[in-house]
């Protein structure tokens, strides 16, 4: 999120030295929107990248879960 606004603010701060104009107040509020649907894509992609029935690896390192656990 850091990213997309810091290379946003980046070239309206350019474009504004350059040409003296203050296009800085778009690339900012088009860094923060992109940031925040970068956010968006990533939690939803992890959301939908999880399967609730099958525990994560570290449940079944931490707590001997088997196959056969989950059956009952």
């Amino acid at each position: 999120m850091m990213v997309t606004f810091g290379i946003c603010f980046g070239i309206g701060y350019l474009i504004d030295r350059k040409f003296g104009t203050h296009w800085i107040f778009l690339f900012i509020v088009l860094g923060i929107l992109s940031g925040y649907r970068a956010v968006y894509l990533l939690i939803k992609k992890h959301i939908k990248g999880r399967d609730e029935d099958e525990p994560e690896d570290w449940v079944k390192k931490a707590f001997d879960v088997d196959d056969e656990d989950q059956t009952r």
